[in-house]
């Protein structure tokens, strides 16, 4: 159940939206929810939904409404009685107002250890729950006033704090427009008035962020008739002098390439091992740093795990290092070296530790001891850990071969393009010894001869019924055309169509690929998508959607044999599926359109409806592996993908891309 406060009073179950009834039942319900998990007697509820003494009367219509309340909720133990009180029962993360609370001081306490992106990101988050002024439904109920000022209260501290979570992380162009319209919209909170100052200032307008003081200061002078803060009034000095300690932080490094996962299968079967090696990375976010081991056979899957806690890390606001131990030792121990400095939470994976040369093994002996009194998690990967642990290492994981379970995992995605037939796990299993590496050879092997099967399968069945094509008129039409598709091949006498049946099974992964994503983009929109907006998802250009588009409607609608000649296949796509601009700057501005749709959200409803409907990965997750990757509960992803999912079919979300819907 999901109780709402901070907007129009909602409650969400299950099945959707709750019918709470008429205005008694919301406000006894609404003055709960604002102290829930506690009692509230019912003098109280009364005086505040009825603005009345206690009476009888009252006291039978009150409990009128909490009848009604829990008919509505389905669960009469969700309002307990207890005495002369009620009280609601929330669980946690059930209740948005208290969970906004909850992310609020995560993100302050994220800040306050230096990690800005981790902090700007949480915050967000909160934020992103506020649907409009809160219990906006009941403001005019004389019990609301006091709450309503205080959320709003907590909603603005957040906002400023997340206004310092951006500049932290650098971001102070893109705030200077947005703190414009705070400060009007709030012309005495001097906070928001000192962030437009510093953003103007690390924006190099200087003058502009003096201008903003005068005009803070006229204001506060003018309006309550003080003279600006102390706080205020240091930072004025210290933009006048151009102080050295206003400059912007330095940019935080991007991610190491040999650590970018995003194009990388999901990470499979190793859930135990991801949770070991976060707690040892948060450990070192609160101070206390270590070295840990990682250890397996080539193929395993060690430098994959690496990259996904790296991907988390970075995601977080760390700085992540990466040394090559089979790389120039100058390269690993410049990075050795910057772990040494670091002061800010930072991630060090030393790959193929095994490798390196001494010199990098030497440094890597010396910075061990050090990292209990820093924010550094150094992580050391190789095949056997006695040739590269230095003494002091605080754990070791060793990578196992993967289990049944999660062999069928990895194999599944393989098979989506070949409905009915059963993956051979025992045989994927038997024969790549569980190393992830193999799996996924085997796997795309498999595909490729079940493929094959059925393309020689379709050029028997077609033999006849070419025999009987008659030959194409000289006119070329319509009809000479779609004869020509069914006559791709060569002569059947020729051998096994080996290069075609390549060229054919390529192009059936994509067009299964294209389907797959259509229909979980029709989800995702509640409508059929637009061309444009396939092409966003999948990050392909227009002109490839629209062919194998084409493509995959000729193949479907022929079943054509295919021979052993794969550029004639190729020809006929490259000719039959061409694009003329028009079309193409129809579709490309509504990938336009949906790219910006979604760069609209809040960047944790983004991340998870990337995860979940597998945009771009083309691989949807569950709730719990998105909870797993982000680090929250199956719950928690549940709410932003409903709010995210409310946000993008909005009547003005819907405006944004109704210029490219298709018919």
């Amino acid at each position: 159940m999901d109780f709402r406060v901070l907007g129009p009073l909602e409650v969400l179950s299950e099945r959707g939206a709750v019918h709470l009834g008429g205005p008694k039942p919301r406000a006894v319900l609404a003055v709960l929810l604002l102290h829930a998990n506690e009692p509230v007697s019912s003098a109280r509820l009364v005086d505040a939904v009825w603005g009345e003494d206690e009476t009888r009367e009252l006291r039978k219509s009150l409990q009128v409404s909490v009848s009604r309340l829990r008919k509505a909720l389905g669960d009469p133990d969700i309002v307990a009685t207890k005495g002369t009180s009620y009280e609601v029962r929330v669980r946690p993360g059930e209740l948005d107002a208290e969970t906004f609370e909850r992310l609020v001081e995560d993100g302050r306490r994220a800040l306050a250890s230096g990690q800005a992106e981790q902090a700007a990101t949480t915050l967000r988050e909160g934020l992103a729950l506020w649907r409009g002024p809160p219990l906006a439904d009941l403001a005019v109920e004389s019990f609301a006033e006091t709450d309503i000022a205080r959320l709003e209260e907590q909603r603005l501290a957040a906002l400023e704090t997340r206004v310092d979570a951006d500049l932290a992380a650098g971001r102070h162009g893109a705030l200077v427009g947005e703190l414009r319209q705070l400060v009007a919209d709030h012309p005495t909170r001097e906070r928001l008035a000192g962030q437009l100052m510093l953003a103007l200032y690390r924006c190099g307008r200087q003058a502009e962020a003096l201008e903003a003081y005068r005009s803070a200061r006229k204001t506060l002078i003018d309006e309550i008739g003080i003279e600006p803060g102390p706080d205020l009034r240091r930072l004025h000095e210290a933009i006048l002098r151009q102080d050295a300690s206003l400059e912007p932080p330095a940019a935080r490094p991007e991610l190491p390439r040999e650590l970018d996962a995003a194009t990388a299968p999901p990470l499979v079967g190793r859930d135990a091992e991801l949770v070991w090696l976060r707690q040892r990375w948060e450990q070192a976010q609160r101070g206390t740093g270590s070295l840990v081991t990682m250890t397996g056979q080539r193929g395993i899957g060690r430098s994959r795990l690496a990259a996904e806690l790296a991907g988390d890390a970075h995601r977080r606001g760390a700085t992540v290092l990466y040394a090559a131990g089979a790389g120039p030792s100058d390269a690993a121990l410049a990075a050795l070296d910057r772990a040494r400095e670091a002061t800010s939470p930072t991630l060090l994976v030393v790959d193929d530790a095994d490798r390196a040369d001494q010199d990098v093994l030497a440094r890597l002996a010396d910075l061990t001891p050090v990292l209990p009194t820093k924010p550094v998690l150094a992580l050391a990967t190789g095949e056997h850990s006695e040739t590269f642990a230095p003494p002091g290492a605080n754990g070791a994981l060793d990578l196992g071969p993967l289990d049944a379970e999660a062999v069928r995992e990895i194999a599944v995605p393989y098979a989506a393009d070949h409905e009915g037939e059963e993956v051979p796990v025992d045989w994927l299993l038997q024969t790549s010894d569980g190393v992830p590496r193999r799996i996924h050879e085997l796997a795309s092997q498999w595909a490729r001869g079940e493929a094959a099967r059925r393309v020689t399968a379709a050029a028997g069945r077609t033999a006849v019924g070419r025999a009987e094509l008659p030959p194409p008129s000289p006119s070329g039409g319509t009809e000479d055309h779609t004869r020509m598709v069914h006559l791709w091949v060569m002569p059947l006498s020729a051998p096994a169509p080996t290069v075609a049946t390549r060229a054919v099974a390529h192009v059936g992964e994509q067009v299964g690929r294209l389907r797959r994503t259509e229909a979980r983009l029709q989800e995702l929109l509640g409508r059929e998508p637009a061309t444009g907006e396939l092409a966003g998802a999948l990050r392909w250009p227009v002109e490839r959607v629209v062919r194998l588009q084409r493509t995959a409607q000729a193949i479907t609608s022929l079943d054509a044999p295919v021979g052993d000649d794969g550029a004639a296949l190729q020809d006929f796509l490259e000719d039959d599926a061409a694009v003329g601009p028009d079309e193409l700057a129809v579709e490309a501005a509504g990938r336009e359109a949906l790219e910006q749709a979604l760069n609209a959200l809040p960047a944790r409803q983004r991340q998870v409806l990337t995860l979940r409907f597998g945009l771009h990965s083309g691989t949807p997750q569950t709730l719990e592996e998105v909870g797993a990757v982000l680090g929250v509960s199956r719950e928690r992803v549940r709410q932003v993908e409903r709010d995210a999912l409310g946000t993008l079919r909005r009547p003005e979300t819907r405006a944004l891309l109704g210029g490219h819907d298709q018919a």
